[in-house]
């Protein structure tokens, strides 16, 4: 059976889910390097962010290391026994989790047709022999700076960017671009996350001032789907910076379609605008075209490490303790998740307690409007009867002195 069941606490590094089994990419590079520096642990996401919203229309961004509401749950089981019984073929080599299985769910928005079709496509896509392996002509994407991983967010999310506008569309070839972006997102997702505190990207689109007919956005719609289909639930903002008037002006067209949330994942940021992504990602993690502290890049590959603090490998690290220390650090490991998640799940409850406060007070203060309501419309009709009354009395005499 090809399940492992997970509570969603556990050794952080013990499996660094679907990204830690697949087929690598056959290089001699060693991208340790690249591993968040051990202050990764002191993230502390809000609960929004980790996940909000009830039901179907649940939004998630953290899958591991905290805990599944009731519906989660359920909807977990489920998948799985429709996972078996539809016979849907499942890579060997990979030992799926519940958060690797949720985050398919959550990529259907709940639907689990397309959950069985999106492993169905992920199956055909993580047993390719040609997905992970740098060809010397995808390599060259990344050389030219067309696709590239530099910097990462206040969060150690890492920072992808892609300049469409370098790409000869009669010309390259859009598979190996492909190829390049997928060896590029998975050294980002299995080296650059953390789970339980890392487990996002954010996407840098260059459009260079490209008007709405003239943006390749074919090579957008390949971008997306190779994100969508092989890595779920993964983005956390898609930045589209320098648009054109035409472009910006259809984009607010579109923006108003879309569901609120997918929509705010989306930013079209002109130079008066980078404000809002310095908000999220520090100057010095970003090149100076953007208004960053970093020179103009001109070597893309290997991906460079850019922080201040050194990279952390707490797998490196055990093994360097006695098995008796190696032990109790693992224990260590999966108590401070337990605490985490039982800090999370208290704040859950909590701001339950104060939506349910709100509410409370909230239907107080609509039977208040409503009792006033009922009370003047009350007055009113009393008011209406009494003037009726009033206007017959008046009608009487008159009649009476008439007659007299």
């Amino acid at each position: 059976f090809f399940f492992q069941a997970e509570d969603g606490i556990r050794d952080a590094q013990e499996s660094r889910g679907l990204g830690d089994v697949y087929k690598r990419q056959e290089q001699n590079l060693d991208y340790n390097y690249l591993r968040p520096p051990k202050s990764v642990l002191q993230i502390k996401h809000d609960e929004r962010y980790i996940k909000h919203g009830q039901g179907k229309k649940s939004i998630r961004k953290i899958f591991h290391g905290v805990e599944y509401d009731d519906f989660e749950k359920q909807m977990l089981e489920d998948l799985k026994q429709a996972i078996v019984r539809e016979n849907v073929p499942m890579p060997t080599n990979i030992r799926w989790t519940d958060a690797d299985i949720l985050r398919f769910y959550y990529a259907s928005h709940f639907v689990q047709p397309k959950s069985i079709e999106l492993l169905r496509l992920f199956y055909d896509f993580i047993t390719s022999e040609t997905n992970f392996k740098l060809t010397e002509e995808a390599l060259q994407f990344i050389k030219r700076g067309v696709i590239y991983q530099y910097g990462r967010d206040k969060q150690f999310r890492p920072n992808i960017y892609i300049h469409p506008y370098k790409i000869n569309l009669k010309t390259d070839n859009i598979d190996a671009f492909i190829n390049a972006l997928l060896v590029i997102l998975d050294t980002a997702q299995r080296y650059q996350f953390f789970p339980g505190y890392v487990e996002n990207w954010n996407i840098i689109i260059e459009t260079n001032d490209a008007g709405f007919f003239s943006f390749p956005v074919t090579i957008l719609q390949r971008v997306i789907g190779a994100t969508q289909n092989s890595y779920p639930s993964t983005l956390h903002r898609l930045y589209l910076l320098n648009p054109s008037f035409s472009l910006k002006t259809a984009w607010s067209i579109v923006k108003k379609m879309l569901d609120p949330e997918t929509a705010d994942k989306i930013q079209f940021l002109r130079k008066s605008d980078f404000d809002v992504m310095y908000d999220s990602i520090p100057k010095d993690q970003l090149e100076q075209r953007w208004g960053g502290n970093v020179p103009n890049l001109e070597t893309f590959w290997p991906i460079p490490y850019t922080l201040n603090e050194p990279s952390w490998n707490p797998e490196e690290e055990k093994k360097k303790m006695p098995q008796q220390q190696q032990q109790q650090q693992s224990l260590q490991d999966k108590e401070r998740l337990s605490k985490d998640a039982a800090e999370q799940h208290q704040r859950r409850i909590q701001m339950q307690e104060q939506q349910e406060s709100q509410q409370k007070l909230q239907q107080q203060e609509k039977e208040k409007q409503l009792k006033i309501q009922q009370e003047k419309e009350l007055k009113a009709q009393q008011e209406t009867k009494k003037k009726k009354v009033e206007r017959k009395e008046a009608e009487k005499k008159k009649k009476k002195k008439k007659k007299k």
